[in-house]
């Protein structure tokens, strides 16, 4: 049977993995799910990417969990607490400051009536250039908002900075601004905070007591067993804090609607199960406006979790090839708030498709594209000019050493820098996606040895993308995608528009207006 073109690429052997994984944790869930105090654990979160689960039921690894000792279990306990309660002391500092502040919601405060409520990531260190308002994730909702006369505020997650001092400027900045902002700092009282210690001394606990209670006769139950007890020192209480926001929301605003950047995680599934027990009437639109990944498992949401009042009451995805119309969460289609470019770009190269026109993507993790700077510094294209942009997230300076003198660091806006390219080399990144839109040939570096993060459908692998994965298969792979396009141009454009209409969708204010119940 033919694969699925609107499918993500999936090798057999990861599907299997990921079946495997995903049964196993959602049997583990139905009753760890009941308890709140598990919904913040990484492991049960099914998040591939802060843990080693996923690789481990990939390789089909054996658990080794017999040589964590008394001594090794004490030590992760030790390192828990100290990291938490260092983390929740800064947490109290940052408390402080926003009450010397002086600044409070006039929107929690004054209990405005069908308020929207925008649940979304605040990067510290891009907030003042961005007018202190979410240009990341939801961008342009608020303005769409303001526009139209309804009423909303940020119930921020803010990211990426530890230093305490550097949110006094922040506060007092909100204090000026115009948007309105509901946070933790503001709606989290001594209560809370006593709850939080309570979490942190005994959660770890929970945890172990979970784990000698998984059937060690079954080998992917102790496989998760093991990952559960190496993983007991991370932090994990500012996800149950927001268990505790999520609460205090329900209990002060009565009508509202939140619109939530959905990923699924910990932190997410704590909010909506505190508003859920404190307030059933805030509807909950889970906004999935991101590319999705083959590993990424976690954004799909279980059926035992909808009944435990987990789950958001619609979910909104960036493309129809992310519709799952088996869920019993009505999935609709939203709007690529992050990629609206991509509607106005031509697919035609200024280059021209007579020579390869190279460009390298970095990927935020610095491991990842110091592997991909490595690889095709040992190719062909080493004695080549090409182009390298670094993702935003990325310190550059550590891997300059790798970027060879006839290779060229490009800044700025990424399509800018995609225009003059025709072929894109990537690793664990979603631009890849985006370059194949419009119309770039794509490879892939693969991880030999584990899971390759892959954005791309089970479409056009082979002539508009492929992997490579040793020194060989990169200049081997560059000269067939540039013969193919060379000898159907047309075809790469085919390919491209398909991929723009199942990944990415554009709309209209109205539009956006109508997704959240709003005209």
């Amino acid at each position: 049977m033919g694969r699925d073109n609107t499918e993500l690429y999936r090798t057999e052997k990861l599907k299997c993995a990921l079946s495997r994984f995903s049964n196993a944790i959602n049997q583990i869930n139905i009753l760890a799910y009941k308890h709140v105090y598990f919904l913040s654990n990484g492991v049960l979160s099914r998040n591939p990417y802060i843990n080693k689960l996923l690789e481990r039921f990939y390789k089909d690894s054996y658990p080794s969990s017999n040589g964590q000792g008394y001594l090794s279990v004490v030590a992760k306990l030790i390192s828990c607490y100290v990291r938490s309660f260092a983390k929740l002391s800064l947490w109290l500092l940052q408390k402080f400051f926003f009450f010397l502040s002086g600044y409070r919601s006039s929107n929690l405060n004054t209990n405005a009536s069908n308020l929207l409520l925008i649940d979304t990531y605040f990067v510290v260190s891009n907030l003042k250039k961005n007018d202190y308002r979410d240009k990341a994730c939801l961008r342009g909702l608020d303005k769409t908002f303001e526009k139209h006369g309804k009423v909303y505020s940020y119930l921020p997650i803010f990211y990426g900075e530890k230093n305490p001092f550097k949110y006094i400027s922040i506060f007092n900045a909100f204090k000026k601004n115009k948007v309105d902002y509901i946070t933790d700092y503001e709606l989290l009282n001594l209560v809370d905070v006593v709850k939080i210690i309570g979490f942190i001394i005994t959660y770890p606990f929970f945890v172990m007591r979970l784990a000698r209670s998984l059937d060690v006769a079954d080998k992917d139950m102790t496989l998760i067993k093991d990952e559960l007890l190496l993983t007991i020192n991370q932090i994990t209480w500012d996800s149950y804090a927001r268990y505790l926001v999520g609460r205090r929301v329900g209990e002060k605003i009565t009508r509202a609607k939140l619109i939530s950047w959905c990923e699924y995680q910990s932190i997410q599934k704590n909010l909506y199960k505190g508003l859920r027990d404190t307030n059933k009437s805030i509807k909950i639109f889970g906004c999935q406006f991101f590319l999705r990944f083959g590993d990424w498992v976690n954004i799909d949401i279980p059926d035992s979790e909808i009944d435990l009042g987990l789950a958001p009451d619609r979910v909104l995805v960036s493309g129809r090839a992310a519709i799952n119309n088996k869920s019993r969460v009505p999935y609709e289609l939203g709007t690529s708030l992050r990629n609206k470019q991509i509607f106005q770009l031509e697919n035609k190269c200024p280059c021209g498709e007579s020579e390869l026109s190279p460009i390298i993507l970095l990927s935020y993790l610095e491991c990842e594209s110091k592997r991909l700077l490595q690889l095709i510094g040992g190719s062909e294209f080493r004695h080549e000019k090409l182009y390298v942009k670094a993702h935003p997230a990325l310190n550059l300076a550590p891997l300059k050493s790798f970027i060879h003198n006839n290779w060229v660091v490009v800044e700025g806006d990424l399509y800018d820098s995609l225009q003059n390219a025709n072929l894109v080399i990537v690793t664990a990144s979603g631009t890849a996606a985006e370059a194949v839109a419009i119309g770039k040939s794509v490879i892939i570096i693969g991880d030999p040895n584990g899971i390759t993060t892959n954005p791309l459908l089970n479409l056009g692998k082979g002539i508009i993308w492929d992997f490579a994965s040793t020194v060989q298969e990169v200049t081997s792979i560059a000269v067939k995608l540039l013969e193919i396009r060379l000898a159907n141009i047309e075809e790469i454009y085919v390919l491209a528009e398909k991929y723009k209409s199942l990944l990415f969708s554009d709309a209209t204010e109205d539009e956006i207006l109508t997704m959240f119940g709003l005209q």
